[in-house]
């Protein structure tokens, strides 16, 4: 007998959210938290950051995360690198490789609130790695 276990989208992505805030709750920040944030709004920047970080992963990071010293690394993209690749995301290839699940402009901007905030790790994404896949 076979039993399908039907998760819906939105509960599986709510879990993986929460699951990545109590992580950045244990583990070390890896954010810049900018001064002179109220206690609310440090929430809400701690909760942006994860949100980013979380559609990063899921949609984005198994393709461009490198392999550099046997530690999984995400880019530095800086602002303009990221608007650019909001324009190349459209071509083909990108969305053969996004396949069903299209990254929404709401979601593109959570993903660049994430890399603006993240600390760096002063490498050029455009420079080659070897890649993790």
């Amino acid at each position: 007998m076979n039993i399908k276990l039907y998760i819906p989208l939105n509960t599986y992505l709510t879990c993986l959210v929460l699951l990545s805030i109590f992580i950045a709750c244990v583990s070390n920040k890896n954010y810049i938290l900018p001064k002179g944030l109220s206690t609310s709004q440090k929430k809400d920047f701690v909760l942006q950051f994860n949100q980013g970080r979380t559609l990063y992963d899921l949609n984005c990071a198994s393709c461009h995360n490198k392999i550099i010293n046997n530690k999984v690394v995400e880019p530095d993209f800086t602002v303009e690198q990221f608007e650019i690749y909001k324009i190349r995301i459209k071509n083909e290839p990108h969305v053969t490789s996004l396949g069903p699940q299209q990254i929404t402009p709401t979601e593109m901007n959570k993903i660049l609130f994430f890399f603006i905030n993240k600390k760096k790790n002063k490498l050029n994404p455009a420079t080659t790695f070897k890649h993790i896949n």
